[in-house]
């Protein structure tokens, strides 16, 4: 593996992805033509946890060889509903359960413990938190990935978990700067546009960044949003204005910044990565992540080192970024700090202080009494989403002796389909029912299906996401919240049903439903 100065200079300010889950499958044939500064590892990279620690190991003495130092080995552990690490580090909650228990020591927590098994893993690098404001309840890629929908909480639990991320000796990213959550879109799909005024975007998207870009190891990942109070032509990633002068001007940030994924189509459907990538370094980013394509990471890596070539961008801009990257790499050596930090938690207790009660707590008899539980099939509405099996609720129901019957139908069902499965459960003798909602703001039909499932018996609704969903179809039913579906929390979340667990859980957000049931 041969590169001249500007080819390595260059590969620095890269971050990429491959495919497989062993070096010889993909990564070392990458990595002969590209000599990136860091890799990031998906759910199809993990395998066991020998299978993952050889394949950090392997890409940590590449990066040796070709670059003297160890690459950036990152990846996107969020907790919760974005979890490509579930089952081989310890389960928790994501971003707005950890809010519902209305202590930060619970955040400091999840952060330290994932900084740890990180590390053990071979990971120095984990983009996250999340810092966007849980803003637009239609917005369909953050919803429960946020702490709440209040800038001072989204601060105050964003600084806990990044604080534990760092004592636990891992570098973070807080993203997607300037905030994501406002908008209704999903940039993974489109090009979102957030309206909201300076003003307003200063006051609150703005906050939490402000508040934890001052931690020691921090990065941003910007979002590829455009947003019209800022600069109204470009999205946030590549925009001179929203990078330079406000991140680097305005809010004083001298650390990292970081691109979120060039392919996505909120950039490909405006420039091909190859030239996002230019734009992006330009623009004030330091290092770009390509999370998939070769063929795109190769023609990103070529256009700009022939945008150095051309003068398109200057050398002096791509070591200034090489700069940045290198004294940001030098703390990724960092050792955690010694103290009892385990003390006070551990899953279980967490997981319990999640569950959230919606509704009197008179409204819901939560006890052993039969119970006809429908599970909707789950369908994703957002890449950004890794959902994990429910079978922990079923599995401890029951465990702890509490009777029920699992009915299973479509996504979005249909009124013939919602007749059948009401009238197989009234006949069924069944007047307590349990829906749960996955993601009913976006299938009508579960909207349906609640009102229909009320004429049959008595109704209570778990929401396993963003709990903005239960009003949606109908504010007079009570509901369990559980944020996410990781085991510990599905525990806790049948407990509480079986009247074992009172749920002590904090509503994060304000219960504004995104459209009003149609039925």
């Amino acid at each position: 593996m041969r590169f001249d100065q500007l080819d390595l200079l260059i590969g620095r300010l890269f971050i990429i992805g491959f495919n497989g889950r062993s070096p010889e499958e993909d990564f070392l044939p990458r990595y002969r033509q590209l000599p990136a500064g860091g890799v990031i590892l998906f759910a199809r990279n993990l395998g066991g946890v020998e299978e993952i620690k050889a394949l950090t190991a392997a890409v940590e003495a590449a990066g040796k060889e070709v670059h003297g130092f160890s690459l950036f080995i990152a990846v996107d552990q969020e907790g919760g509903n974005l979890s490509p690490l579930r089952g081989r580090v310890t389960s928790l909650p994501g971003n707005m359960g950890l809010a519902a228990t209305g202590d930060p020591a619970a955040a400091y927590y999840a952060g330290r413990r994932t900084a740890v098994e990180l590390r053990g893993l071979g990971f120095n690098l984990v983009f996250a938190p999340v810092l966007d404001l849980a803003a637009n309840p239609a917005n369909p890629v953050i919803g429960a990935r946020a702490f709440s929908d209040d800038p001072e909480t989204v601060a105050t639990f964003g600084r806990a978990l990044a604080s534990g991320l760092v004592d636990g000796g891992i570098l973070f990213t807080a993203k997607h700067f300037p905030g994501h959550g406002s908008c209704r879109e999903d940039s993974h799909i489109t090009l979102p546009l957030c309206s909201t005024t300076r003003e307003s975007l200063w006051q609150r998207d703005l906050l939490p960044f402000r508040k934890v870009l001052d931690l020691s190891g921090a990065s941003v990942m910007t979002a590829h949003v455009r947003y019209s109070g800022l600069d109204p032509e470009n999205p946030a990633t590549i925009s001179p204005r929203i990078l330079q002068d406000l991140l680097r001007g305005e809010m004083g940030f001298d650390g990292v910044v970081i691109t979120d994924d060039l392919e996505m189509e909120a950039i490909r459907s405006r420039h091909s990565p190859a030239e996002a990538a230019v734009r992006a370094l330009a623009a004030g980013a330091d290092l770009v992540l390509v999370c998939h394509t070769f063929a795109d990471q190769l023609a990103a890596f070529a256009a700009v080192k022939l945008a150095v070539k051309e003068g398109r961008l200057s050398m002096a801009r791509i070591q200034e970024a090489a700069a940045r990257v290198a004294r940001w790499r030098e703390k990724s050596g960092m050792e955690p700090v010694e103290d009892d930090w385990e003390r006070h938690w551990d899953p279980s207790i967490l997981a319990e202080k999640v569950i959230t009660l919606l509704g009197e707590a008179g409204s819901w008899p939560f006890d052993h009494s039969p119970l006809a539980v429908v599970d909707p099939a789950y369908r994703a509405v957002t890449p950004a989403e890794d959902v994990g099996e429910i079978e922990p609720f079923f599995a401890t129901m029951g465990e702890i002796g509490v009777p029920f019957a699992r009915f299973n139908c479509q996504a979005d069902p249909g009124p013939e389909e919602i007749a059948s499965l009401v009238e197989t459960i009234r006949s069924g003798g069944y007047r307590r029912i349990v829906l749960i909602l996955r993601h009913a703001a976006h299938y009508p039909g579960q909207r349906l299906l609640a009102v229909r499932l009320a004429e049959a018996g008595r109704l209570l609704l778990v929401s396993l996401g963003d709990p903005r969903e239960t009003p949606i179809v109908g504010r007079e039913f009570p509901a369990l919240c559980a944020y996410s579906s990781e085991p510990p929390v599905l525990v806790a979340l049948a407990r509480a049903l079986g009247g074992e667990l009172t749920p002590t859980g904090r509503l994060p957000v304000r219960l504004a439903p995104v459209a009003e049931a149609s039925v």
